[in-house]
């Protein structure tokens, strides 16, 4: 935007302007105004700020089609010429206000053949035009161009035979193809078609030159297939629409969702019951674990009461045993003692004087009293001891027992001997005579058999 002196001899400011310029850009100056145009839109030089604004018709002039020429026209009755891939449009600025009317003249470029940037139209007469091309001239009438009148037409549906009535369709069936068309031809008039399937989109799509739409994997439902048809920007005929439907699959029918509820429910049961099971005989096991955990602890309670039983016993035995040990020594001691004391008293000379002394130490030594005491301490150390072998050997004396008791406290011949008041070889008489009653093996050893019992 350059900016001259008054006089127009020198250039006082110089402003590039952020516009897009496109291939096929092309600047015009229109009444009082400049407009610019490129692929992007049409725009209008705004004077307060100095840049190029987007008009609002841009929307109708670039839909659905593409700018090609980089070159506006401005003819006689002050109308701006621009031309399309699919159409020559015509702008005029309207009376009342600032804005502009749109006229498509459906001339597609391939018809036209024009040199892009070089288009050249002139007014013959009233509303004839000449257009230059590569291949000569081109006349326009706007007077003369009509609509075509033609209905639009649904040829062929292909996933069923019939076109009438609402189709309801299998669910294999859910592929479907749709063709359509004008019945009528023309160089000069270019047919388009747009479409909208009710339940699949949600807008019309953009127009477009195709007869023929297919859609693949279509959903179950109700579904409603619309198509209309334009030249330029005037519609052909009514819309035509076709409703259909495509039934559910088998998978998904009244009895199939039955039986899936069927199914589920019993799987559920099946699922319930198994866990219900489970956690059962997941209580039962810990039911049982607990139980043997408890019989092990009353188990380890009793062991360890049998223990302290035992430990008791154990300490009564040390006891009673020390005690026959404390007796039977106190026994030896004191017969001892008083062996010692006869055998002095025999030495003297006047034994007439001390037999009565002897007499009364004898009975001493051999005092059923002392024996009555020791076999009380004996079966509280050893219990049933003597019972027993009075079991197996009944031909026993008392005697014969007293010598087991003594021999079952290992005592030698010479304590035994003490406590019986007789002579160490007395007592291995007594020893042989003890085995003869017993019945034992020579090579038995007496003392080994009574510790066994």
């Amino acid at each position: 935007h350059v900016t001259l002196s008054a006089d127009a001899d020198q250039v006082e400011n110089v402003r590039v302007l952020n516009v897009k310029r496109g291939r096929h850009a092309s600047l015009i100056k229109f009444n009082d105004g400049v407009y610019y145009m490129s692929p992007d839109g049409f725009f209008a030089f705004d004077k307060q700020l100095k840049d190029f604004l987007p008009l609002s018709i841009s929307s109708a002039m670039f839909a659905n089609d593409s700018y090609l020429s980089g070159k506006m026209i401005l003819d006689e009755r002050n109308r701006i010429w621009t031309f399309f891939e699919k159409n020559i449009v015509l702008l005029e600025k309207n009376i009342f206000d600032s804005s502009f009317s749109i006229q498509k003249i459906p001339v597609h470029n391939d018809y036209r053949k024009t040199n892009l940037g070089f288009e050249n139209i002139s007014e013959q007469n009233s509303n004839t035009y000449l257009l230059g091309t590569m291949n000569g001239f081109l006349n326009i009438k706007l007077n003369n161009y009509e609509v075509p009148q033609a209905k639009l037409f649904l040829s062929r549906a292909e996933a069923d035979l019939s076109l009438t009535g609402n189709i309801d369709l299998s669910s294999e069936m859910n592929n479907i193809q749709f063709e359509f068309f004008v019945p009528y031809y023309s160089e000069f008039n270019s047919i388009q078609y747009q479409w909208f399937l009710d339940g699949y989109h949600t807008d019309w799509i953009p127009w477009n030159d195709s007869s023929m739409v297919a859609f693949k994997n279509l959903d179950f439902g109700d579904y409603t297939f619309y198509v209309r048809a334009q030249s330029g920007q005037q519609p052909l005929g009514d819309i035509v629409s076709y409703p259909f439907s495509i039934d559910f699959p088998w998978y998904l029918s009244y009895w199939a969702v039955s039986f899936y509820v069927g199914a589920l429910v019993f799987i559920s049961f099946l699922i319930n019951n198994y866990y219900t099971r489970y956690y059962r005989r997941q209580q039962m096991k810990y039911v049982e674990e607990t139980k043997k955990e408890l019989a092990l602890k009353e188990l380890s309670n009793t062991k360890a009461l049998v223990e302290a039983k035992n430990e008791q016993l154990n300490q009564r035995i040390e006891n009673k045993n020390r005690e026959l040990a404390i007796s039977t020594m106190s026994m030896i001691k004191k017969n001892t003692l008083l062996g010692s004391i006869k055998d002095e008293l025999l030495n003297l000379k006047n034994i007439s004087e001390v037999k009565n002394v002897v007499r009364n130490i004898d009975k001493s030594i051999n005092n059923d009293d002392d024996w009555n005491y020791f076999e009380e301490a004996f079966n509280n150390a050893d219990k049933d001891f003597l019972k027993k072998i009075k079991e197996i050997h009944p031909k026993l004396t008392p005697n014969d027992l007293r010598l087991c008791a003594y021999l079952r406290l290992n005592l030698s011949s010479k304590e035994i001997a003490s406590l019986l008041n007789i002579s160490s070889k007395s007592v291995e008489i007594k020893r042989y005579r003890l085995r003869k009653r017993m019945n034992l093996e020579h090579k038995t050893n007496l003392i080994s058999y009574i510790l066994s019992v």
